[in-house]
Formats: structure tokens, sequence, C-alpha cells
């Protein structure tokens, strides 16, 4: 209740102000400064998926600017119902060669576009990470759609990027723009047996880079620029250092852009039953060292995770609603929950 209604506050400026300017929508921001919520006040966009597909299409220059400045926007009432309206509402974005491929979390394909945003248990908190950040080529957008919406919980979470810099230790921050960030992966033999829980969040070769065949897997993996190492067990083993940092295409500014606290694995981040899976399996699938293979200070971490818990901002979903994030100024992530939920990403570039 409190939550709903502090969404209803107006507070439209500079560009906000310019999606409202043809009074088919009502404009507001939340009062944590991210999303900007835009409700339909026209009927036909409430109720026509065309109408809404073309004012939207229309509009792609503007909206990215407000998410380059706001981090998120989140569209509401309008006439979305199903993955084809998802589908069909983001297609005027370049796919600039995205693929899934190298991509961590359990989610499969719905459509040529849209995946499952993750097949991770609702009984899991999924924390603030970057949309691919541990890979060179990666979405500068996302897309998020609810075609249903849970019973309780399963918000999905944001918080704004740009405010790490003055909340993070300052040896943390030096020590990523000196060494830069490497992220060491590990994906499993599909012939190997293992426990349902572990199998889920340990992924195959097979599924991290549609292949059934090694010799193709190893090839897309070196095409992405990793480095690969067959293991005695059958997994595929990769490595790839990256700055940690990326620079923003629209705004020129530089912003940190990585999976330290979301690809290490430890018990904040997997919760206690997946890391007593870890533990039981011996397979530390995720691990991200500095650039030149020094651990990062379990301090340092933990500062991460206590500041990404102060930042965070929960949003409910309803039915229908669409958010559209800059992935380089914005983290997202998801809260447990109760009841089914069917919440629909895009990976836009």
């Amino acid at each position: 209740m409190g939550l709903e209604m502090s969404l209803e506050r107006s507070e439209t400026t500079g560009t906000v102000e310019a999606i409202a300017a043809d009074g088919r929508v009502r404009v507001d921001v939340h009062p944590g400064g991210l999303p900007v919520i835009v409700r339909a006040m026209d009927p036909r966009l409430a109720e026509s998926v065309d109408a809404f597909v073309e004012w939207f299409a229309a509009r792609k220059e503007l909206f990215d600017q407000v998410a380059a400045e706001h981090g998120a926007l989140l569209f509401r009432g309008m006439a979305l119902r199903q993955t084809a309206d998802f589908q069909r509402a983001i297609a005027h974005y370049p796919a600039n060669g995205l693929t899934y491929a190298g991509g961590g979390a359990p989610r499969d394909q719905l459509s040529e576009r849209v995946f499952e945003a993750t097949r991770a248990r609702k009984e899991y908190l999924l924390i603030l990470h970057q949309e691919m950040a541990y890979l060179k080529n990666f979405p500068r957008m996302i897309s998020f759609f609810c075609q249903k919406a849970p019973a309780a919980g399963g918000e999905t979470t944001l918080a704004d990027f740009r405010r790490l810099k003055d909340r993070l230790p300052h040896r943390l921050w030096d020590k990523v723009e000196a060494k830069g960030i490497c992220y060491l992966r590990n994906f499993r033999d599909p012939n190997r047996p293992t426990g349902a829980l572990h199998g889920l969040m340990h992924k195959t070769w097979s599924a991290g880079f549609n292949t059934e065949d090694p010799a193709e897997a190893e090839a897309t993996a070196r095409e992405m620029g990793l480095d690969v190492e067959w293991k005695d067990d059958g997994s595929l083993q990769t490595a790839l250092v990256l700055s940690g940092f990326t620079d923003h295409p629209l705004t020129g500014q530089r912003h940190w852009f990585n999976h330290i606290g979301s690809q290490n694995q430890n018990r904040k981040v997997l919760g206690p039953e997946r890391w007593a899976a870890v533990h039981e399996s011996k397979y530390m699938y995720n691990t991200v060292v500095y650039g030149d293979g020094t651990p990062i200070d379990p301090e340092d971490l933990q500062a991460v995770y206590d500041t990404l818990d102060a930042m965070t901002i929960a949003i409910p979903w309803h039915d229908g609603d669409m958010i559209l994030i800059d992935n380089i100024v914005t983290a997202h992530g998801r809260h447990p929950f109760e009841g089914e939920r069917d919440v629909q990403v895009a990976l836009l570039g």
C-alpha cells in the first residue's frame, strides 16, 4: 500500500516531461529516483498492441535518453498480455549479434528474442547485477515483461550503480582500476551425473554454448574471447579478463561494470541450501578475482553486499508490466516469491 502510494507522486523534470507531452500517458518518478513510471491515459495504448508498439517504437531515442538519466522506465497499464506482444514491442531494438551463449543464468528461449528471466527457484534471492557484464558482448539495454505476477514477493530489484563510487571502499575501486577483473567459470559435462539443485546452478557446456558438439562449444567460446581448457572430468573451464568498467555510449561517462558481487560463490550470493550443495559437490563453478589472479578481500566483498542491500529499490509486478533498463547504469535482481511468476526478458543492443 505504502509503496503503491509513493509511486503515484509526480516528480517529472526535463526529458521525463517530454514523454507525457502529447497527453497520452501519465509519468511519475519513484521517490528513490528510479524507475520512471509511465501509465496509459489513452485507451488505445491500454487496449491495442498495434497502438502501443507504434507509440513505443517512435520514442526509442527519448526512452533511451530517459533510461540513461534515470536508470529505468516502467510501462504500466499498456496493451501487453503475452510473449508475442512483448516480442513485437522490443523488435525495433537492434540485436547487435546478442545471444545468450556463455550466459550464466538457467533460462530457456521463448521466442526469437525473448527468454525466461530465470529458472532459479522461487525461494532464492537473486543479487543485483548488470546483465552479462562478465562477457565482452553484453546488452546495453534489457527489458522485462510480466505475463503473470506472483501472489506475493518476486519484485524485480533495481539500483543505480552510478552511486557506487562514493559508497564502496576506495581500495577496492582502485584495485579494480589498476588490475581489472578475471572471471573464472566452469561448464560441466552434460553426461556427468549430478544432483538436481547443483545441476540447475552449474550449467553444462552444451546449455552454455547451445551445442552438443564439444568442438563447436570450444570454438564459440574462443570466438567470444574466452580462454578455454577442457578438464579431466569433461567440463569446460573458461577465463576472461575485463577492465571492470565500461563507457556509456550516450553520455560518454565511465561506469562500474562487473560481477564482483554476483559471480563470487559464497553464502551471501547462494543462500544456505545452494551453498551447502556447492560444498558437497566441491565444485566452484564461478569465481571472480583481480585481473592478475589475486583474490578479492572478503571484507571488500562484504562491503559490496552491504552497499547493494542499502541501495536496493524493489518494484512489485502487475500483469502486463514492462520495464526498460539501462544495463550500464542500473543493476537488477529478484526477491523470492510465492505462487506462480512468469517474467520474461529481452536483451537489447
